[in-house]
């Protein structure tokens, strides 16, 4: 099969997630699939509107307590955001990305769907996502016939605390995922174990620029993985480390341009069974774009990740739609 970028995460994190959340979420961030033919993707992107005061809500905020147009701060790509939904606010989050790779060998494509949904806990300083995912990949040999397989893949369970959320220092908001294995790993989709995700994406909010930042590690332990001849490999305990950045121009509170990048260091278990590395690295430039604003937000948008290293796929689409509305009302505090 071939390479597979990784949303939360849940990207995305799901990351999130997955991070997630997120291929949204979470989700937004990636994570990693053990067989070296099929790296999957994550919840993305996890990542949402916050709470407080309307300087803290609207980056430019107004500080006369007069409501004004709203900055959108909760719809980040492959770098997850550091901020968790307000109360009485519910996400979700929809990503499409397709991914093409040509080697000397093959060439492949790939698409995974994913769909995040974020919820705070009484508060903004908890929130928990969700993030599933469904995968598919196309690879045709140079020397051998077109090969399809697709599925659901794993599925991230994210929790995040809102450690910091100061737009006059940073946002902070650690994200803990366990990812559950219910892809099936006779495909090549998921690990077959229960794994364990961590990210700590730290934003900075500014008038006209954003900045984010995130670093993160996932760890899934005794995975095997089917061989040809109907084999298993011996059990390994793989490991992956996530390095981003992301910087955000607004030119409107409705409409921000942007750039990320993401480095990524994943164990995978190659066709002998054995232990390797792989580093995909990424630039991704891109535009999201609120559509509405109320009485719900609903923003769409397109980025084209690049991929840097060998092991990377060459190039892809990511589409994004969130809608974000209210489950409950809120009283005149806003709470």
């Amino acid at each position: 099969m071939s390479r597979f970028l990784a949303a939360n995460a849940c990207w995305c994190l799901v990351l999130l997630a997955l991070s997630g959340e997120a291929f949204g979420q979470e989700s937004r961030i990636f994570t990693y699939y053990p067989s070296k033919d099929y790296l999957g993707t994550k919840d993305l992107f996890q990542s949402a509107d916050g709470n407080g005061d309307e300087k803290k809500k609207n980056g430019n905020g107004k500080e006369n307590g007069k409501e004004g147009p709203k900055h959108i701060r909760d719809n980040a790509f492959l770098v997850e955001e550091a901020f968790n939904q307000e109360p009485g606010e519910v996400q979700h989050i929809f990503n499409w990305v397709f991914l093409w790779d040509r080697t000397r060998l093959a060439r492949s494509r790939d698409f995974a769907l994913s769909y995040t949904m974020e919820l705070p806990l009484g508060t903004q300083k908890h929130q928990f996502s969700l993030t599933t995912q469904f995968l598919t990949a196309f690879e045709k040999p140079v020397d051998g016939p077109a090969t399809r397989q697709g599925d659901i893949g794993d599925t991230f369970l994210n929790y995040r605390y809102q450690l910091l959320d100061d737009d006059d220092f940073l946002w902070c908001a650690p994200r803990f995922s366990l990812i559950l294995p219910t892809a099936d790993r006779r495909f090549g989709l998921g690990s077959g174990q229960l794994g364990y995700q961590f990210n700590l994406p730290i934003s900075r909010y500014g008038e006209n620029f954003d900045f984010h930042f995130n670093a993160g590690c996932t760890y899934i332990p005794g995975v095997s993985v089917p061989l040809d001849g109907q084999l298993f490999s011996l059990r390994h305990d793989l490991r992956g480390y996530n390095l981003g950045g992301s910087a955000y121009w607004k030119p409107k509170t409705n409409l921000h341009f942007f750039v990320e990048t993401l480095a990524l260091w994943n164990d995978v278990i190659n066709e002998q069974g054995d232990r390797e590395n792989l580093t995909q690295v990424f630039v991704n430039p891109g535009v999201r774009y609120a559509i509405i604003q109320d009485p719900l937000e609903w923003v769409i948008g397109i980025s084209v990740p690049v991929g840097l290293t060998r092991d990377s796929p060459d190039i892809g689409v990511f589409v994004y739609m969130s809608i974000e509305h209210s489950f409950r009302k809120k009283n005149g505090n806003g709470d």
